[in-house]
């Protein structure tokens, strides 16, 4: 090895090391900091779409609370009539083209679909999502325990796919019923996925930057 090119090694090693540390650093920082970021904006629109859905369930609520109310006079007919009412009330009340109400009784017997009607009088307690989640299963158990949110997978009736949701369902006890609704949370998988792509985008131009100083601090020496 001649004496002009041990004198190379030993300009451009030392810098060649050094670029490759600071790329390594600002690659983890970038993708540390880029994941935050995207949970926290992932967790802030569930938070919006979870406050939605109490809202519409406690309007649901109040529209049935009237028939609801424990009456020691209450026979079985009359009974039997104020809950044919409140299906009535739920069938009609809708938010958007796949917001809607279900109703199920404890033991996961479908009463209220309006979107599925061909559902109604079905039991559908062992019913899973793709992933093998218990769907129905889990949202009665939320409901007898005074409300509760549940994340599943179902299908969304303006596409015909099955998407990822968000149910809340909360128990009216003297009827033995669940009451709930959801909301599809795909939009905010997509947002997310588009946030997560142009994270690697930026990254990959940040490393493109650093080549091409490198490659000129490299023919400079």
């Amino acid at each position: 090895m001649n004496l002009r090119l041990k004198i190379l090694l030993l300009a451009t090693m030392p810098l060649l090391l050094a670029i490759a540390v600071i790329s390594a650093i600002v690659s983890y920082q970038a993708s540390e900091l880029s994941e935050q970021e995207i949970r926290v904006f992932e967790e802030t629109m569930l938070k919006a779409k979870k406050a939605e859905l109490r809202h519409y369930v406690s309007l649901a609520m109040t529209s049935i609370e009237h028939l609801h109310k424990p009456t020691l006079q209450s026979s079985p007919d009359e009974i039997q009539t104020a809950q044919a009412i409140a299906k009535r009330i739920l069938n009609q009340l809708n938010f958007g083209p796949d917001g809607y109400f279900y109703v199920y009784d404890y033991d996961g017997k479908y009463l209220v679909h309006p979107m599925l009607t061909w559902r109604v009088g079905n039991s559908y307690w062992e019913l899973e999502d793709k992933e093998g989640r218990k769907v129905i299963q889990n949202l009665i158990s939320q409901a007898k325990s005074g409300g509760g949110y549940y994340r599943y997978s179902w299908e969304k009736p303006s596409v015909k796919q099955v998407a990822d949701k968000i149910g809340y369902a909360v128990g009216l006890p003297r009827w033995n019923w669940m009451i709930g609704t959801g909301i599809y949370i795909d939009d905010v998988t997509t947002q997310v996925a588009q946030a997560k792509a142009e994270t690697q985008n930026l990254i990959r131009e940040t490393f493109l930057i650093i080549a091409i100083i490198t490659l000129g601090a490299v023919l400079a020496v």
